[in-house]
């Protein structure tokens, strides 16, 4: 969009980041097609879900610093949320670990 001559358009000071993170289990082996979904007010309603690629890796990008709240299951695990206070700066890389689900039988 360009601006009409001797008028500038308002700059947007808003830092944008990205939070990439790793689904592993209890034994740091990663779960592959873990689903992870993130919410918070900056975001549409039902949030912003990804799926862990075969290394358990995930990324959600293009966010606007602000309270977030993360949460990740899968098959045979118990699912677990984190909140996150996303700031302009790079956030390390979130290693969110998945506790086995037990099972009894009779």
């Amino acid at each position: 969009m360009l601006a009409p001559a001797g008028r500038t358009l308002p700059f947007s000071s808003a830092a944008i980041t990205n939070i990439e993170g790793r689904v592993a289990e209890e034994q740091n082996n990663a779960i592959a097609g873990a689903v992870c979904t993130l919410t918070g007010s900056l975001l549409p309603a039902g949030g912003i879900t990804v799926t862990s690629d075969r290394e358990g890796k995930f990324r959600f990008l293009q966010l606007t610093p602000g309270q977030y709240r993360l949460a990740c299951a899968a098959m045979g695990y118990r699912a677990v949320e984190r909140q996150l206070d996303l700031s302009a700066e790079a956030p390390p890389v979130l290693e969110v670990v998945l506790p086995a689900e037990w099972v009894l039988r009779q």
